[in-house]
């Protein structure tokens, strides 16, 4: 089953520096650590908002519902 967290760990988005304000690829499965940007060797911490307890919710209702699809289908 493909989960919403496996969907999206590995999608990146693009963020300046708060630094330096070069453009950064950030993978979404970074989220909770810290990196380096490239050019000026500036720490970001990348803050969890609770973003990943979500998504490990929703992934627990896709779960369940495949489970109830397959009860049926059965």
């Amino acid at each position: 089953m493909n989960t919403l967290n496996n969907l999206i760990k590995n999608q990146s988005i693009t963020v300046d520096c708060p630094n330096c304000k070069q453009k950064l690829d950030i993978k979404l499965n970074q989220i909770g650590s810290t990196v380096l940007c490239d050019n000026c060797n500036y720490h970001i911490e990348l803050i969890d908002d609770g973003a990943s307890e979500e998504i490990e919710k929703i992934d627990e209702q896709l779960e369940e519902l495949e489970k109830n699809l397959n009860n049926f289908m059965n």
